[in-house]
């Protein structure tokens, strides 16, 4: 839609005030049944409703005078009738402002299931027309395409809160629509049906089943976390580690060791170490001194990632000890991915006042991952509090991946204040593509300071140096 996606936003949000609405119009209407007027514009209920909490005959017969009554929803075009309706709904204009978007939200707000499953049907068939007409589709449908998506959502919206699985019917086998319609199609399918919801999901398509898991985890994480955490077993796959992070997060709401037990679960049975690093981090900020006390003692599952979160933590209050677990990790083969960002922790915390004391450490840890972390952020540190000095322990290293993170680092700090200098560092990148991008950049920079210098510049490089589209 025109208004950077805020209509299906607003549809999803303001049809779900709507059902809402009748909800609570219905409960509280006095006790009378009433039924539906299947052949007007709207139905209506005879008799007027007292405004809840209020007393006094003044106030009532007011209340009556404005024919204040019980709202149901009704049907706004004759049955068969739905073609039309999005017909003339689209003359009156594109959705292009808040005020198109409204009006449209107030006709499905006010539309009863059976209107909304026609206006669902009417928009699919005018879609297949289009989709099978080789020529100019306006012949078919020649008005705001977006009316008849919003139409759409909104209709399914209405129909997935009574009969879940009609609205899934009505959206399979379509292609392009909005993940959170999907999501939330699913989450009232699992409402209704987990096991049948979670059956389904062999008879997906691969790409359709990410929004499917989405919605039907949504409704275990507030109803049933035995179940959440069977079907996330289920799908290990590294793709559905946002799932288990939210189930995680769910569970440390109310217990943070059980939390962390869940997630290192995940891991012990080939999961990544994603969620638990996650929880354990936010354990950290939330309360430091239970999270550590849990991680003395736990010794199941996830240990050394535990530790290591547990270092990253720490290591700017007690830097010797977090260096002292770090090499205590590296000899017991702990794995470079689960300690990842403990190299940078411990440069920081060394770094932030001497980098030179740091320079030490970093020099002494052996080739891999985790140097290039570290020299990566040491070179960074170092290069904003003195680049010479900076520039100088660079040029000691050995050529190749380091060397190459270190210059990166230097070329970024000095290349507004000394573009000449930072260029010359660019060029002794060992890596093809990495230099090429670092010599673009330097010269665009250059090129906004004094567009003659860098133009000099550019002309007194090797042919290979030089940037493709010339200066």
């Amino acid at each position: 839609m025109k208004n950077a996606n805020i209509p299906i936003q607003l549809l999803a949000g303001v049809v779900l005030l709507g059902i809402g609405y009748w909800a609570g119009r219905r409960e509280g209407s006095v006790g009378r049944s009433r039924e539906l007027s299947h052949g007007s514009a709207g139905a209506s209920a005879d008799g007027a409703l007292k405004p809840s909490g209020v007393t006094g005959a003044s106030l009532a017969e007011k209340a009556s005078k404005a024919e204040v009554r019980d709202f149901l929803p009704g049907r706004p075009f004759p049955r068969g009738g739905a073609d039309g309706w999005l017909r003339k709904l689209a003359e009156e204009g594109e959705i292009d402002g808040y005020s198109r978007i409204f009006e449209l939200l107030q006709q499905l707000v006010t539309m009863d299931s059976e209107s909304a499953r026609e206006v669902a049907m009417a928009v699919k068939e005018i879609k297949a027309r289009m989709a099978d007409e080789d020529g100019d589709t306006d012949a078919i449908w020649p008005f705001d395409k977006d009316v008849l998506d919003g139409a759409f959502y909104g209709a399914v919206f209405l129909l997935s809160q009574s009969d879940p699985g009609e609205a899934f019917e009505l959206f399979s086998g379509m292609d392009g629509i909005e993940e959170e319609l999907l999501t939330m199609v699913w989450r009232d399918l699992a409402r209704e049906d987990p096991s049948k919801a979670e059956s389904m999901l062999t008879s997906l398509e691969p790409d359709k089943v990410g929004e499917a898991i989405a919605g039907i985890m949504e409704h275990y994480r507030r109803n049933d976390i035995g179940a959440a955490i069977a079907l996330m077993e289920k799908f290990p796959g590294e793709d559905y580690d946002y799932e288990r992070r939210q189930l995680v997060e769910r569970i440390k709401e109310s217990d943070p060791r059980r939390a962390l037990e869940v997630a290192a679960g995940f891991l012990d049975r080939g999961m990544t170490a994603g969620p638990l690093q996650a929880a354990m981090d936010d354990w950290m900020r939330e309360d430091r001194k239970a999270a550590q006390a849990w991680a003395a003692e736990y010794s199941g599952p996830g240990s050394a990632v535990v530790r290591a979160r547990i270092l990253v933590g720490d290591a700017a209050g007690d830097t010797e000890a977090a260096m002292g677990n770090f090499a205590a990790l590296r000899r017991e083969g702990v794995a470079d991915e689960w300690l990842r960002d403990a190299p940078t922790a411990i440069v920081q915390a060394l770094g932030r006042d001497d980098p030179g004391i740091a320079r030490a450490w970093v020099d002494g840890l052996s080739s891999g991952p985790l140097h290039l972390e570290a020299v990566s952020e040491l070179a960074e540190i170092w290069a904003a509090k003195d680049s010479i000095a900076a520039s100088e322990w660079i040029s000691s290293l050995p050529p190749g991946d380091a060397r190459n993170a270190g210059a990166r680092q230097l070329v970024e700090a000095i290349q507004k204040r000394d573009p000449a200098s930072a260029l010359e560092w660019a060029r002794t990148v060992s890596d093809p593509p990495m230099r090429r991008n670092m010599i673009d950049g330097v010269l665009e920079e250059w090129d906004e300071q004094d567009p003659e210098a860098a133009e000099a510049a550019t002309l007194g490089l090797p042919e290979d140096d030089r940037p493709k589209s010339g200066r």
